[in-house]
């Protein structure tokens, strides 16, 4: 759910740009709990720690960094977030809550394709369908269906939310291992450095679910992993993190797409890189943070 919040920052009031720089440090705030009392919310990191450190929202997103996230949430506003999160098609009942950009509300991995899909279409949203069309036994098309569309976010902002969700796999980020190992044959041989996926694993409390969605430049596949009743969970965040879950079933997924002859149009080719003549914001991030602008850029 954190593409929202990011999302919500670039393309939203705040107008703010991939190298606005945030530090990983312990945040809390006020909130009502469910019997109505105020209490403070102080949401954690994955790993148990902060790092004190100062960097930008591109490298946050990479690394899924919670403190940053929750606090970028509060200062966009969560009303905000759950707009942008409702525009580019989440259905699932949503309350602007403080959490809202740790992935609080339960949606559905259909949604979350849909929503996904503006990051690749330049900011056009596409309805997911499960039937395009219809054709009788002698194979004459009967009916044909055509997707919804509709621009939700700036082009401009579309381009800098995909150029930061590369990061999660090309500049080290959470869903760095999707390049190891058989991860090369997903790579372009011409190019091993080619930024040719974008996407963003999530765990929710407890590691009851693990989640990765992953782009290529012209197909979008999601992967869930956990079970209806809450109390089903991994143990630890090592066995139990959205990039150990569902992360290796996307790649096992992509492998077999890769490998077939007959899906060739959807083989990942590389994502078109940033002109600077052409994003007015920065996103380069070199001054005074050079930590991943030779990786992603």
């Amino acid at each position: 759910f954190k593409p929202f919040v990011y999302t919500a920052a670039i393309d939203g009031p705040k107008d703010l740009s991939p190298c606005y720089t945030m530090k990983d440090e312990s945040f809390q705030v006020e909130v009502e709990n469910e019997k109505g009392e105020m209490e403070m919310w102080r949401p954690g990191n994955a790993n148990g720690s902060f790092s004190g450190r100062e960097m930008p929202l591109k490298r946050a997103l990479a690394s899924s960094i919670n403190s940053i996230t929750a606090r970028l949430t509060n200062e966009v506003g969560a009303d905000t977030v759950m707009y942008y999160a409702q525009k580019m098609g989440i259905k699932s009942p949503l309350q602007p809550k403080a959490s809202i950009g740790l992935g609080s509300f339960d949606v559905t991995l259909y949604e979350m394709i849909g929503a996904y899909s503006a990051f690749i279409n330049e900011g056009v949203h596409v309805e997911p369908m499960l039937v395009q069309e219809i054709k009788d036994q002698n194979g004459k098309g009967l009916q044909r269906f055509e997707p919804t569309m509709e621009q939700v976010i700036r082009k401009e902002s579309a381009q800098l939310v995909r150029f930061m969700l590369e990061g999660v796999v090309h500049g080290g980020g959470t869903g760095s291992s999707l390049l190891y190992g058989e991860g090369d044959i997903l790579l372009p041989k011409d190019n091993r450095y080619a930024h040719v996926f974008a996407g963003k694993t999530g765990t929710t409390s407890n590691h009851s679910d693990g989640w990765f969605i992953g782009m290529s430049h012209n197909l979008i596949s999601g992967v869930w992993v956990g079970g209806d009743d809450r109390s089903i969970h991994f143990r630890t965040g090592a066995l139990g993190e959205g990039s150990k879950t569902a992360l290796p079933i996307f790649k096992r997924f992509m492998i077999k797409v890769v490998k077939d002859p007959m899906l060739a149009l959807y083989r990942p080719q590389a994502f078109d890189k940033l002109d600077r003549r052409v994003v007015k914001k920065d996103f380069d991030c070199s001054n005074g943070s050079a930590e991943l602008s030779d990786s992603l850029v």
